[in-house]
């Protein structure tokens, strides 16, 4: 609240939280992006903002939630406004979210719904934006999707248009390669759980320069 009434040009204000199992033991500590842009560029992949600890503008709350969705409503809202204010989430570790064998975010419809609201979001973008970096930027976001998904064909073909629209990103092109040359590579990795030693490079690549800096929510981890 501090925050929000020192910067109003923040329509929305999430945190850092914990998450904890059925008996209120620590599972992992969530840091999301702080800073406008970085919530903005992952928010195309992956929702980033926690409503369960955001404030929300009035105004800005006004344009709703789509009660149709079963669990992706804050996702779904957030890209909606996205252009329409500016997003922060304060650094510290301000609440809670229990995690257990009954939430329906951890259900494969919920995964799918998710997946939709993203390629939906991204395609659209895509049909009506005249700027080729955001037009790059959504090819590659949906490449990210079927990437994260096993899907290593179609995540090549959106990579490459991503790459055709503006060729300046190494993002664009680690994903490329590894997706045409190295998927060996990336199920090996995968499969034995050796990406979480590389967890502190996407600590320090806070502008997601290099990496996409979290997994993207799919049908397969």
């Amino acid at each position: 609240m501090e925050f929000i009434t020192q910067n109003p040009e923040y329509g929305i204000v999430g945190s850092n939280y914990y998450l904890v199992d059925s008996k209120n033991n620590l599972v992992k500590k969530i840091r999301n992006p702080e800073k406008d842009e970085w919530i903005k560029n992952l928010m195309q992949r992956r929702c980033c903002v926690w409503d369960g600890s955001a404030i929300f503008d009035s105004n800005i709350f006004k344009n709703g939630f789509n009660d149709t969705l079963v669990v992706g409503e804050d996702w779904d809202f957030f890209l909606r406004v996205l252009d329409m204010t500016r997003f922060y989430n304060i650094s510290n570790f301000l609440t809670y979210k229990r995690i257990h064998s009954q939430n329906v975010t951890n259900s494969s419809f919920a995964q799918l719904e998710s997946k939709k609201i993203a390629l939906n979001y991204n395609k659209s973008l895509i049909s009506v934006s005249r700027d080729r970096n955001k037009i790059a930027q959504s090819y590659f976001n949906i490449g990210a999707i079927y990437y994260y998904d096993n899907d290593f064909k179609t995540a090549e073909t959106y990579f490459n248009s991503a790459l055709k629209c503006t060729s300046n990103s190494l993002q664009f092109y680690r994903y490329y390669i590894f997706t045409k040359y190295l998927p060996w590579l990336v199920k090996f990795i995968r499969k034995r759980k050796y990406y979480k030693y590389f967890a502190f490079l996407k600590i320090i690549d806070r502008r997601n320069r290099f990496f996409i800096n979290d997994k993207i929510i799919s049908n397969k981890n």
